[in-house]
C-alpha cells in the first residue's frame, strides 16, 4: 500500500495519468479508476502501486479552480493587512524598528 500525491496530466479510457514530482526526478503513473478527473487537478490516491501502475483504493481529488483559489485569497488579504498593520505601527528610520503610533 503506498501513498502518492500528483498532478493529472492525461485521461484515458481505463484510467488516467499522473505526474509525479521529487526533487529533480518525475515520474508519470497510470492510475486505474474511472473517477471523473480533469487535466492539471490534484489528486492524493492511497492504493496498490505495480510497475507503473497504481490500482487505488482511495482517492481525494483537488480541483484546479480550488487549489489556485488559495493564492487568490491570499493576494487579496495581503493588502488589508498590511493597511491595517501601518494603520496602527510606524517604522522608526533613527533606531531602525516599528513603534505603535500615538494615535491608534
Amino acid at each position: 500500500m503506498v501513498s502518492i500525491y500528483g498532478i493529472v496530466i492525461n485521461k484515458s479510457c481505463d484510467g488516467f495519468y499522473i505526474l509525479i514530482e521529487h526533487g529533480p526526478k518525475s515520474k508519470i503513473i497510470k492510475v486505474l479508476s474511472n473517477l471523473d478527473v480533469d487535466n492539471g487537478d490534484r489528486v492524493e490516491i492511497l492504493g496498490v502501486l505495480q510497475k507503473d501502475e497504481i490500482t487505488p483504493e482511495k482517492i481525494i481529488v483537488y480541483k484546479k479552480w480550488s487549489y489556485y483559489s488559495i493564492f487568490i485569497r491570499s493576494a487579496i488579504a495581503i493588502p488589508i493587512v498590511v493597511y491595517v498593520f501601518f494603520k496602527y505601527w510606524t517604522f522608526d528610520f533613527k533606531e531602525m524598528k516599528f513603534r505603535r503610533r500615538k494615535n491608534a
